[in-house]
């Protein structure tokens, strides 16, 4: 499971105006919350490439990366809101890894249902039991908009910051 902690100062300033007018802060942080997980939903098409920390490179065939090879990991996000805290997780082993890059370790990939797996090497059919895999560099697709220091994205902390102050203003009434 990946979860990353992020102390965004707009969002704490909107929670410590909360906190000195004695407003209920769990409507704040859901306001906040809700805005987090809809911004990284969106990161995974070309159009939400605006909030991402970094541009993400194209796919092998040159056409923009969307991460959506099934869908399961877009569809896997989970939001989590206390008084205390809003929390965005993804249960799905490889979350940390897109978002972060690093290097896969090396294994050793077997057929599934045959006894053989098969490639088709020019002219020549080749069948094997296993292969070795040496492991691979797998570049950072951030699709949680923060960047390296911890922090939201410009584009990323003004859409939460203006939820949150809105979900204030609607609690004080004002």
């Amino acid at each position: 499971m990946i979860q990353i902690v992020v102390n965004d100062q707009g969002v704490a300033d909107v929670l410590r105006r909360a906190h000195q007018a004695a407003a209920d802060p769990e409507p704040i942080l859901r306001a906040a919350g809700t805005t987090l997980l809809s911004i990284t939903l969106g990161n995974f098409s070309v159009h939400g490439a605006a909030y991402r920390p970094k541009p993400w490179p194209p796919k092998r065939d040159g056409s923009p990366a969307t991460l959506k090879k099934s869908g399961t990991l877009s569809s896997s996000f989970h939001l989590r809101v206390t008084p205390q805290e809003a929390v965005l997780s993804n249960p799905m082993p490889y979350a940390a890894i897109h978002q972060f890059g690093g290097k896969t370790p090396p294994h050793t990939i077997r057929p599934r249902l045959a006894r053989a797996l098969r490639f088709q090497v020019r002219d020549t059919t080749v069948f094997a039991a296993r292969v070795e895999h040496p492991g691979s560099n797998i570049p950072a697709r951030p699709f949680v908009p923060i960047t390296e220091a911890g922090e939201f994205t410009a584009a990323a902390s003004s859409l939460i910051v203006a939820a949150a102050e809105r979900a204030l203003r609607r609690q004080l009434g004002v």
